[in-house]
């Protein structure tokens, strides 16, 4: 839920402290149902993190979220092999990502 609200505040707002934004296990309509789609309007250069074993409404919108977040100022997206969404036993691999 926390991707999905980071998303909602920062679409469209020109926010000079803040450099770039890390979206960790976002997934649709787990919190607002037009998260993904704002991923266009977000200004700043954005990480688009998720484990390769994590939830459903995560994994089902991978390709969605990278079409949306292709049209933003900077998206890139990176799928951390094995990891659920909360990265337990993966904790250093999220740390380096």
């Amino acid at each position: 839920m926390g991707a999905s609200m980071a998303v909602y505040y920062l679409r469209g707002q020109e926010i000079t402290a803040l450099h770039s934004a890390v979206l960790i296990g976002m997934g649709r309509g787990d919190a607002w149902r037009g998260s993904i789609e704002a991923l266009a309007e977000v200004r700043v250069p954005l990480l688009d993190l998720y484990g390769g074993e994590d939830l459903d409404i995560v994994l089902s919108s991978v390709e969605d979220r990278a079409m949306a977040g292709s049209r933003s100022v900077s998206y890139h997206q990176l799928r951390v092999d094995g990891a659920n969404h909360f990265f337990q036993g993966h904790e250093a691999e999220l740390l380096r990502a």
